[in-house]
């Protein structure tokens, strides 16, 4: 949720005594302008499957409400960043052959969603800003207000062309009923921008959202087992201003949540929250860095992978983060080195508010951000690109002879928007090993997610929309030892039975996701939304989940 408000920006000094409130004030360190505060109050909540039977009585019903579009960087509506000498990475084929073996693909949250007791989901807000995470037995799909557990083993018996939706084992519910009985903003608001990750690491689920309704803060869950449907360890965190856009990194040594912030500081603001207090539910810190406003919308890594030495992170390896570069044709990188002991001692970036390092990366234009500019079948309406930033994840893996991450962002391709996206390999050094932009003909591809297998295969899922088509689902995937920065031929996962008109009608998905299946750690499992139904109203969005294997 994105509001203006008239309280206060201050940082919130933290005086609140009981014993499940943490009584330390924030401090500050001048050198670093680190910040260190407590979490405001953390407890433990009922498990979810004892709210089951009576869901349907104590969720409220939801106020029809338009999410305003994210905060954007305005300085990235230069025109130095809008123009651009001729993209070297541009790929205007559809790339060599890549089988890729479609597993499941069926409706998640959205129009005429069953709920866990077979009640239809109210469509009662827009975008849904689809998020999803998969475990080891569960998928866990959030959209702005609402979120839902469902059966891998019923996803994966749907198979590849569902007509019929699954019903979750939990939800739909609004997010803020996993605060019930906590208290405060995080049991009152639901303000959408939710993440939801797997750490698999621990086994663990992590849920979070903001709160911007008196006063702002950082809702966040984590399961006290792999069981999405149990108890989980709740946190609330106020922050100094308008926590826009969270995202969201799991990591050995934190959780590491990014946001845009405005109405007070402005520009962006890096959080570390104390995970190992954080899966036991005791009182956690946090370890903060406000940016100046010249830095938007960084992404953290976010590990895959299975959980052991040769995968993990090397040791005492810090938090890696990447954004779209202060400078064109750039991507600017940072590491957040944490010390839990002396957390003054803790560094972010150079020290100085700036990266590490920049990366010089082939020249491209940002995708149009300050009007609607994808065309679509049949009418006038366009939809927002959201061009101006990277687009979650930054996915992170270990091979045995180099780390890679791979990430994407929105450009001007042969369409009014392309996904170009990247492989940074070697973090200690940053080094681009290979960039593309797909754009193999004139349909805009945006909003997407990226992700890498165990064998080195890569996936992007993204929503794809021109004025000869409704918007739709794709993906293109390459090959470990293809060619560099070439994407096969896509696969239509899914195309939309209308295009997207009436209220609000430009607001399209913020973002998307894709995740990778714990169990095998080769089965890429992505989500996005599309139009379900011939009405093309914009309360009448669907969701969609897919799994699916790349190569033979």
């Amino acid at each position: 949720m994105r509001k203006l408000f008239s309280v206060s920006a201050a940082v919130f000094p933290l005086l609140l005594t009981s014993s499940n409130l943490t009584a330390v004030a924030q401090s500050t360190s001048p050198a670093t302008a680190i910040e260190i505060r407590s979490s405001v109050k953390n407890d433990m909540s009922p498990t979810l499957q004892s709210l089951k039977s009576s869901l349907s009585k104590i969720r409220r019903p939801l106020e029809r409400r338009v999410y305003p579009p994210p905060q954007i960087n305005p300085k990235r509506l230069s025109p130095k960043f809008r123009q651009s000498k001729t993209d070297s990475a541009l790929q205007l084929t559809g790339g060599p052959v890549v089988p890729i073996t479609m597993i499941a693909s069926v409706d998640g949250l959205g129009r005429d969603c069953p709920d866990s007791n077979g009640e239809p989901m109210p469509i009662t807000s827009i975008p849904p800003d689809t998020n999803g995470a998969i475990g080891e037995t569960q998928f866990v799909q959030t959209v702005n207000a609402y979120f839902a557990v469902f059966n891998k083993k019923d996803l994966l018996a749907s198979g590849p062309k569902s007509t019929t939706p699954v019903r979750p084992v939990f939800g739909w519910a609004p997010i803020n009923v996993i605060w019930r009985g906590f208290g405060g903003k995080c049991e009152e608001n639901n303000d959408g921008d939710p993440v939801v990750a797997y750490d698999k690491i621990a086994k663990r689920w992590v849920i979070t959202q903001l709160s911007n309704t008196g006063g702002y803060s950082q809702c966040i869950a984590i399961s006290t087992t792999s069981d999405a449907t149990g108890a989980y360890y709740r946190y609330e965190f106020n922050q100094p201003s308008v926590n826009d856009y969270p995202k969201l990194g799991v990591w050995p040594d934190a959780y590491y949540i990014t946001y845009n912030m405005f109405n007070g500081p402005e520009g962006a603001r890096i959080c570390a929250y104390e995970r190992a207090q954080m899966l036991t539910g005791k009182p956690a810190r946090e370890i903060a860095q406000q940016l100046s406003d010249s830095f938007w919308s960084l992404l953290p890594s976010d590990f895959d992978g299975p959980p052991d030495e040769e995968h993990l992170p090397p040791l005492d390896s810090p938090c890696y983060f990447l954004s779209l570069g202060a400078s064109a044709n750039s991507l600017d990188f940072w590491k957040f080195r944490v010390d839990w002991a002396d957390p003054s001692n803790s560094k972010f970036g150079d020290g100085n508010g700036g990266p590490d390092k920049t990366l010089k990366v082939a020249p491209f234009a940002d995708a149009p951000s300050q009007c609607p500019a994808i065309q679509q079948l049949g009418t006038a309406q366009k939809l927002e690109t959201i061009g101006e930033r990277l687009l979650y994840r930054l996915a992170y893996r270990r091979f045995g002879g180099h780390e890679s991450l791979v990430t994407n962002h929105s450009i001007g391709g042969r369409a009014i928007a392309a996904p170009r996206w990247y492989e940074i390999r070697d973090p200690g050094d940053a080094v681009v090993a290979q960039q593309g932009t797909f754009s193999p003909d004139r349909t805009s591809r945006w909003i997407g997610s990226i992700a890498m297998d165990r064998f080195g295969n890569i996936a992007l899922g993204y929503s794809a929309s021109s004025k000869r088509d409704h918007p739709s689902i794709r993906i293109a995937a390459q090959k470990f030892g293809n060619p560099s920065g070439i994407l096969g031929t896509e696969q239509v996962v899914l195309d939309s039975s209308s295009s997207q008109e009436g209220d609000d009608a430009q607001r399209w998905g913020d973002y998307s996701s894709m995740a990778i299946d714990p169990v095998d750690d080769s089965t890429f499992w992505f989500t996005t939304e599309y139009l379900g139904t011939p009405n093309n109203s914009s309360f009448s969005w669907s969701t969609r989940i897919v799994a699916f294997k790349v190569g033979k």
